[in-house]
């Protein structure tokens, strides 16, 4: 950047739809997802095959991008005249661990990409997913293969579930997740701010907008401004971090070190760099996107790949030349030959579907005063919750409750649940009686005369006559 006096610009991200928000997060309840993870080469001349990609089970929203990262070790090609298909085993690790202290979660061993085995990566994992049916109100099961793992399923390309992909192939990296298009040339090189000018960025209808010659004061939406009556200037977005050397962190063996995706601070560190929480979490203005848009605004980040790796373990992306050992080789037994058979995918983006901007975003105050699955997505979200449980063949309960919500229409259709389960109690809230601190700016217990006749004058009102609900 120049600067040849004190003046600036202001930057502002755009949503998809070209709004100044920048991070509205307006999207639906989404789980966290690996990239596609991809095969080796066969050889120098070969195209990596997408092979599978593992997605958060139970509509965990981000917590699973908070907590978990998922690796492939123990990666081998087969040496046997009978089995075609080599192995691997997946493990599903805590996020803020290092290679030095590995905390498994779940671990998966002997697993491959033969579908008529009993080791099928699929079949050992599982693959069953619920969707919701809007019209039957309930949830639907989908899939192959009972889920092994409480955190995952496995979503399996198509050709692999078929048999129709080469048995030689392995896992042996994964595709980019999606981030903001970095901007090489930010600025037209015309004086900016103070009402001189106009400034506008290098990519028109990408991530930034012109700012108008009167534009002399930061608004809300900024995320940063530069000084300097010439802007010059370029952005780098953030994108995952890989491993550079199986020497970094001084592992006893270096051939236990994990490429891909790191989460420690620095190359040598063991301490985890809690930024990358926030690189997971889902881009503002293009939530619920997992691959790249067309616009301008977002793009992958690059693809990890076994085959970049050099001799002495240095991983150098889109080396695939004369310097890797797979090159080398002419095969994929260059890499594992020396013994890195390992590395390490993100889960990325997922979202819990709510307000940010809210304490408490299933609070009756933050919801619609007319409230309807179309207008209001935590009236939607609660009657869906009441819904799923409605069937006592499915969920076994004694007593269903919604802390806090007083809102009367979800607490109604919560008392009717149980009364037609006949096996369960509902145990609801009432307005009137307790405020919580998110529904106002102060906790107030409501206890006066007048508030207390209002809440019992109000239950009476809506007839519910039942051996099924109660209220404190």
């Amino acid at each position: 950047m120049d600067s040849s006096s004190p003046t600036f610009a202001a930057i502002t991200v755009l949503n998809q739809d070209s709004t100044y928000q920048g991070a509205d997060h307006a999207a639906e309840l989404q789980a966290a997802r690996t990239p596609q993870v991809i095969s080796c080469r066969l050889s120098p001349t070969d195209t990596p095959t997408k092979l599978f990609q593992f997605i958060a089970r139970g509509e965990a929203g981000d917590w699973s991008n908070k907590n978990l990262k998922i690796s492939i070790q123990d990666i081998k090609r087969s040496t046997s005249n009978g089995q075609d298909y080599g192995t691997f085993s997946v493990v599903i690790r805590h996020i803020s661990d290092s290679d030095n202290v590995v905390r498994v979660v779940e671990q998966f061993n002997n697993c491959n990409l033969n579908p008529n085995s009993l080791d099928y990566v699929a079949r050992k994992i599982g693959d069953y997913y619920e969707e919701w049916n809007t019209t039957e109100r309930r949830y639907i099961q989908k899939g192959n293969y009972r889920n092994n793992s409480q955190y995952v399923y496995i979503s399996m390309n198509s050709d692999v579930d078929a048999g129709n992909t080469n048995p030689a192939l392995l896992p042996f990296g994964f595709e980019g997740i999606l981030k903001y298009t970095d901007e090489a040339d930010l600025g037209d090189g015309g004086t900016v701010g103070g009402g001189v000018g106009n400034w506008v960025s290098g990519s028109e209808g990408g991530l930034f907008k012109s700012v108008p010659a009167s534009y002399d004061t930061l608004s809300l939406g900024t995320v940063f401004q530069v000084s300097g009556s010439q802007l010059t200037s370029s952005v780098e977005y953030p994108r995952p971090v890989f491993r550079s050397n199986a020497t970094d962190g001084n592992l006893s063996n270096p051939t236990d070190a994990y490429f891909g995706l790191q989460t420690n601070k620095s190359a040598g560190s063991t301490v985890f760099d809690k930024s990358t929480i926030d690189l997971l979490r889902p881009r503002g203005g293009v939530v619920g996107e997992f691959a790249a848009l067309l616009a301008a605004s977002a793009s992958l980040s690059p693809t990890f790949t076994l085959d970049d790796i050099k001799t002495g373990g240095v991983y150098s992306a889109d080396s695939y030349n004369v310097d890797s050992l797979t090159f080398q080789s002419g095969a994929v037994s260059g890499v594992l030959d020396a013994g890195y058979d390992r590395f390490t995918v993100p889960l990325f983006g997922g979202f819990d579907g709510v307000d940010v901007a809210e304490m408490d975003p299933f609070t009756k105050a933050a919801m619609n005063t007319a409230p309807t699955d179309d207008n209001d997505y935590a009236f939607f979200s609660i009657r869906r919750a009441i819904d799923s449980v409605a069937d006592p063949e499915v969920v076994e309960m004694n007593l269903a409750s919604i802390p806090g919500q007083t809102q009367d229409g979800l607490t109604t259709h919560l008392v009717r649940t149980c009364e037609d389960r006949g096996d369960a109690l509902a145990v609801i809230d009432l307005p009137n009686a307790f405020q919580p601190r998110e529904d106002s700016d102060q906790i107030d217990r409501l206890n006066t005369q007048s508030t207390i006749t209002t809440l019992v004058n109000g239950l009476r009102d809506r007839g519910l006559n039942t051996s099924y609900g109660c209220a404190y």
